[in-house]
């Protein structure tokens, strides 16, 4: 044989073994639970390989689970892992892991353990979309670089703040990224000696710090939300920090600060949001080394007790560009008072300043006069902080006049803006890409909420921490949805409801039916919890009066007409989503879900009335909740915009949303209710089935019919023939009927003209 034909099948055997050899392989999906072949996770593991994937259907599993080999797991059905209150859930050592779709819940109590819902041990591991609950610990990165943790959502164990354990913890793991994650009632999210980091579009609230990290250079943290904690972040010795687009939202611990930076160098804060912490931003040697500035630019500080707090030796932070609204001290700084050694204008740029009192006079968009921050009182309540709770009092405004009124008592400025700027400016994401009137009155307006009467206002709502969005509100509670008993409402001494009482079932969908002024606004106005009223209302098990915003939390309502920024459909949804805290949403499963997938690059403007109608119900349901309220949804609507509305409503509601709607349209109540609630003259007139409502309805209401009188006698035999009962008045004929259509239809084929016809209440019939 010749040599060269060896060597091809010695070739060919080798590329046949290897081909072999990579088959035996190829990743697997093993099952575990339900009808799969492995009763626990240990099972799967044990004979899995790298890359298989295990797939785990819902049921609860024992912990401690130890992963250590490079596989996916999966939870199919929210499947559970419970500690029962002893050491850590779930450990991770091996690299290139997925661990995702899990519920983690009752670790143990042991600090000096450090017990956690997920310990990490190697690098590129990611954990997404998990639900831990009742955890000391929540997920810790233990030396494990380059780890991925999105779209989870930790509730810490514990009352006490300093006792909990943080719920997201990295140490000495570069790399890392946190995103989308919601993070409750934990310690801290801390992290230690971790470089390029990336923190975007986390929700932290109820905790004692946000964010608190330390020794982590070249950070990334954009689009978080940090609210009602004791600190926003606190941010120490580290280096090439960028802060952008985070809102720093009512932190008001024993100190309150949204951020602080202490020996923080070459920071770069931009287009950030701070309102009504204690201090928004508080400054305490940064930057620590002479050579270096920190920059922060296009920030807005309003509604703080302080907009920016520094200690007396702090220099070289360039604040360029920053709005100043309305805090109670725009700028303080603690301890002895000297000329502040920071630059608050540069290259002709300085900051809004809502308390300035110069004026433009060559329109350059920049005041004629600097800026000086030299308010006596703010200067003693420097030393003594005390001295705040007289802030409003006639006594400051005494100190203030005597200040003015001889200069030997006025004190040195704080500081001096060369250039202040004479309108307020808001970061891009808030001003939503649409021009506005930068006035004060526009900021105390984006700090209320609403989609209410077509009108779309923005707000960081200040409210009490919940244990999960997945859990509350958006879940039910209970069987019975809503319960309204002895609702009363008057305007003056003029009743608009009068003791109405009636329940709603998980499930049901319920029209509210009346004429205008017959209650059916001002109902749904009161079970939102933006109405004052008399009696009780219970949405999802919550009283309205007693905590209308978790209630509220519990409806996704939609207007008549919805009103919109000049955004693109899917910026929109983005934009609310954020608004809405839902961190981790699809924007593309959620535009499908309501048929705009195809329209999502459109400009709000090219919308039809039925497609921003579609838009306003996929933000109602952004974060998922079990109501559904419509106030004359399709009122704005053509025949086809109604029709694809309805639709969608009635698959929602066939999927097990309550539905709530108001109408004046009997067409849709009989399409979309499966009950109907009529109000007349505030009470409640029937509370019945459609097929008794429309029967209702016939009995109140009759059929008008116009035609010559020279037809009287054809047309009143023709319907009595059809069994039709009618009475004339006048010109007209009164026919007692449901079925008008059909009344109409035996008057043509008789050949009689009508000239025109009408639905009119029983009252204005002819007796």
């Amino acid at each position: 044989m010749p040599r060269y034909w060896v060597g091809l099948i010695l070739l060919g055997c080798w590329l046949y073994g290897s081909s072999s050899a990579v088959n035996a392989q190829d990743s697997r999906r093993l099952l575990v639970g339900l009808d799969g072949a492995y009763a626990t996770i240990e099972d799967a593991l044990a004979i899995a390989q790298e890359g298989d994937t295990i797939e785990v259907h819902g049921g609860t599993y024992a912990a401690p689970l130890t992963i250590d080999k490079s596989v996916t797991i999966t939870g199919v059905g929210n499947p559970i892992i419970d500690g029962h209150g002893v050491g850590s859930l779930v450990y991770i050592r091996a690299a290139h892991v997925v661990f995702q779709g899990f519920i983690l819940q009752n670790t143990g109590t042991a600090q000096h353990h450090e017990d956690s819902g997920i310990v990490i041990e190697a690098p590129h591991v990611t954990i997404a979309n998990n639900q831990l609950q009742n955890v000391l610990y929540g997920i810790f990165f233990a030396n494990a670089p380059y780890g991925v943790a999105t779209g989870n959502t930790i509730y810490g164990w514990g009352e006490e703040a300093g006792l909990r354990g943080d719920g997201i913890r990295v140490w000495y793991s570069h790399r890392v990224q946190l995103i989308e994650n919601e993070i409750n009632h934990s310690r801290d999210t801390l992290i230690w000696y971790s470089d390029d980091l990336v923190i975007r579009d986390n929700h932290f609230e109820g905790n004692r710090y946000g964010l608190h990290f330390m020794y982590n250079d070249g950070a990334v943290i954009e689009g978080n939300t940090l609210q009602d904690n004791s600190v926003g972040a606190f941010l120490m010795y580290s280096k090439n920090t960028t802060l952008r687009e985070n809102i720093f939202a009512y932190n008001r611990g024993s100190s309150g600060y949204g951020l602080a930076l202490k020996d923080m160098d070459d920071v770069q804060a931009a287009d950030n949001f701070f309102v009504g912490n204690r201090e928004g931003l508080y400054l305490d040697n940064s930057p620590a080394l002479i050579d270096v500035y920190n920059y922060f630019t296009g920030n807005v500080f309003a509604y703080n007790d302080i907009g920016v707090a520094t200690l007396p030796s702090v220099q070289r932070n360039v604040f360029q560009d920053n709005s100043f609204l309305d805090n109670i001290q725009q700028v303080s700084m603690h301890g002895r008072e000297v000329l502040s050694r920071n630059i608050w204008s540069q290259d002709g740029i300085g900051n809004y300043w809502s308390d300035y009192a110069g004026y433009d006079r060559n329109g350059d968009g920049y005041g004629e006069i600097p800026y000086h921050s030299d308010r006596l009182f703010e200067q003693l309540a420097d030393n003594n902080p005390t001295l705040r709770l007289f802030t409003y009092s006639p006594a400051a405004q005494a100190i203030e006049f005597a200040a003015s009124a001889f200069p030997v008592f006025r004190p040195q400025p704080k500081l001096v803006d060369e250039t202040p700027r004479m309108a307020l400016k808001l970061p891009a994401y808030l001003e939503a890409k649409q021009p506005m009137v930068a006035t004060p009155l526009l900021l105390t307006s984006l700090l209320m909420l609403g989609i209410t009467g077509g009108v779309v206002l923005l707000t960081i709502e200040r409210r009490r921490p919940l244990v999960s969005k997945h859990y509350a509100p958006s879940a039910i509670k209970e069987d019975t949805m809503i319960t309204v008993t002895q609702l009363s409402k008057h305007y003056g001494i003029h009743p608009v409801l009068q003791n109405i009482s009636f329940s709603i079932a998980a499930g049901e969908s319920v029209a509210l039916w009346g004429t205008n002024g017959a209650g059916k606004t001002t109902t749904l106005r009161c079970l939102l919890g933006v109405q004052d009223f008399e009696g009780q209302i219970r949405v999802n098990g919550i009283d309205v009066q007693r905590d209308s915003k978790a209630s509220r939390a519990a409806i996704g309502y939609v207007p008549q007409q919805a009103a919109f920024y000049n955004m693109t459909v899917r910026q929109t949804l983005k934009f609310y989503a954020r608004l809405k805290r839902v961190p981790h949403i699809n924007l593309d499963a959620a535009l499908a879900e309501v048929g705009l997938a195809d329209h999502a690059k459109k400009p709000i403007k090219a919308l039809s009335g039925g497609m921003k109608q579609r838009l306003a119900l996929a933000i109602s349901l952004l974060a998922n909740p079990p109501i559904l309220m419509l106030d004359e949804p399709t009122a704005n609507l053509d025949n086809q915009g109604r029709a694809d509305f309805l639709a969608l409503v009635q698959r929602l509601n066939q999927a097990g949303k309550t539905i709530i709607f108001s109408s004046h349209r009997v067409d849709e109540v009989m399409q979309l209710a499966t009950r109907v609630l009529v109000l007349r003259d505030g009470q409640i007139e029937l509370d019945d089935t459609p097929a008794h409502f429309a029967q209702h309805l016939g009995q109140q209401r009759y059929l008008k019919v116009w035609i010559p009188t020279t037809h009287w006698e054809q047309a009143i035999a023709a319907l009595q023939a059809s069994g039709f009962s009618t009475t004339p008045n006048g010109a007209a004929l009164y026919v007692d009927t449901l079925q008008r259509l059909h009344a109409l239809q035996v008057l043509a084929t008789a050949g009689v003209p009508v000239e025109n016809f009408d639905i009119v209440d029983h009252k204005d019939k002819p007796q």
